[in-house]
């Protein structure tokens, strides 16, 4: 829930074409994945089920990468790494509960088309920010 909080922080602020709030909460979220218990070794029970923990392994990385990236980079590429990072934070949502009613949206003009999550239903466009803020759909809803 942490990670989906902070990452929606970051959508937020590149909505607003915001890089240096974009930048802080990217720094949160990786904060936030360095405090998980994925697991414990023997068996024990963590925070993840097996099944669970096999699909945050294999996003954990570049999702660390790109919240890393973003603070070092300009706001044309905070958004490239964002692209990158909501590819990452989908399939956390799609396999685990967020906690919260989110809407997977997308933009057909960026990137040949760019998925991200949201909190509410309007469109507000990170990717093309104050320039198109409505360009989008709503594809999916999580609840």
């Amino acid at each position: 829930k942490s990670v989906v909080q902070n990452y929606l922080t970051i959508k937020n602020a590149l909505v607003k074409d915001d890089s240096t709030s974009a930048a802080a909460a990217s720094v949160k979220l990786k904060d936030e994945m360095k405090i998980f218990n994925k697991g414990l070794p023997d068996g024990q029970t963590g925070l993840f089920t097996a099944a669970q923990k096999k699909i945050y392994d294999s996003v954990e990385s570049n999702l660390k990468e790109q919240a890393e990236d973003i603070p070092k980079s300009n706001l044309a590429d905070q958004r490239q790494h964002f692209f990158i990072m909501s590819k990452d934070v989908y399939t956390l949502v799609k396999a685990f509960n967020s906690g919260i009613t989110l809407y997977g949206d997308n933009c057909p003009m960026y990137n040949n088309g760019a998925l991200w999550l949201s909190e509410i239903k309007e469109i507000r466009n990170p990717y093309l920010g104050r320039k198109m803020p409505d360009c989008g759909s709503v594809e999916e809803k999580f609840q």
